[in-house]
């Protein structure tokens, strides 16, 4: 796969492919499935692919070899791009969860591409209740107000944080007489904006300096779960390169480190929509939204 920051890379990735048979037909030609595969990873040869296109091949090969107007591909994979820690810029890997999907339905076509990074939230409400205990105990100590507002703005704050996951999903909509699938942003640009709606950014290897560093880039800058789903849409609304009829799914998860559970957000919307202000009848689901062509 190209994932647009480097070379090709090879990887170990779940196929899923799809046809649907006429009602005469009692069941699919199962080998076509696989040739199909096969067919579609011969076309790119040792150039590499973007997993959009490489979902798009399969399902154009399922529909024709099945002989069906309605086909359907997906791809999941975990990968491992590149990455250095922030301060001795050590390099390491920064783990990607991926799925492209696509599907077709006599001529029109729908797909999206989907990452998955993990990063670092701390937590706003803790931050304000530790900063009010905090000035309280200065304030007894014989500080003034003043004095206490002073030395707690010079200083990091505590709070309770979390490793969080975000989710960004980009799916687009086009008609096969169209001479190419609209673009979408590679791998690596997606999974740097999902990255950066968080806090701060985990790092696989960490010197000293730069976990001072990642700690006090995540307390500066708490979030909520659903702040970071608020910045991936108003990131995707003020980015110019994308239509207004891409159609966006933003979702972050939350490991908290104080409760036994997760906190989950998701928000979904059209480019356009956001952009205008006007509410979406975009649907929830990437899936649903892929098979949902009439």
């Amino acid at each position: 796969l190209c994932t647009g920051s480097s070379p090709a890379i090879p990887v170990l990735a779940r196929i899923d492919t799809g046809a649907a048979l006429p009602a005469h037909q009692r069941g699919a030609h199962m080998s076509r499935f696989h040739e199909a595969i096969a067919a579609a990873a011969a076309d790119h040869g040792s150039t590499g692919i973007s997993p959009l296109r490489a979902a798009v091949n399969i399902a154009a090969e399922v529909a024709r070899r099945q002989g069906v107007d309605r086909a359907t591909a997906s791809i999941d994979a975990e990968l491992l791009l590149d990455d250095t820690s922030p301060i001795t810029a050590k390099p390491c890997s920064l783990p990607v969860t991926l799925r492209a999907a696509a599907g077709t339905f006599q001529g029109q076509w729908r797909g999206y591409v989907s990452v998955s990074v993990a990063g670092m939230n701390a937590c706003p409400c803790a931050q304000e209740l530790v900063r009010s205990d905090a000035q309280q105990r200065l304030i007894n100590a014989g500080y003034s107000a003043n004095e206490a507002a002073r030395i707690l703005a010079l200083i990091p704050i505590a709070t309770h944080n979390q490793r969080g996951t975000a989710t960004l999903t980009l799916g687009m909509q086009w008609h096969e007489s169209q001479s190419e699938a609209p673009m979408l942003p590679t791998i690596r640009e997606l999974a740097d904006r999902a990255r950066s709606s968080m806090g701060g950014t985990i790092h696989e290897l960490l010197k000293r300096e730069d976990e001072l560093a990642v700690v006090l880039a995540a307390h500066e800058h708490p979030r909520f779960v659903e702040d970071c789903t608020r910045g991936l849409l108003a990131a995707c609304a003020a980015d110019m390169s994308l239509d207004d009829a891409t159609a966006v799914w933003a979702e972050q998860v939350n490991h908290e480190s104080i409760h036994a559970h997760d906190v989950r957000t998701r928000s979904h919307a059209l480019v356009g929509d956001l952009r205008s202000g006007t509410h979406s009848s975009l649907v929830a689901d990437p899936a649903a939204w892929l098979t949902g062509l009439a």
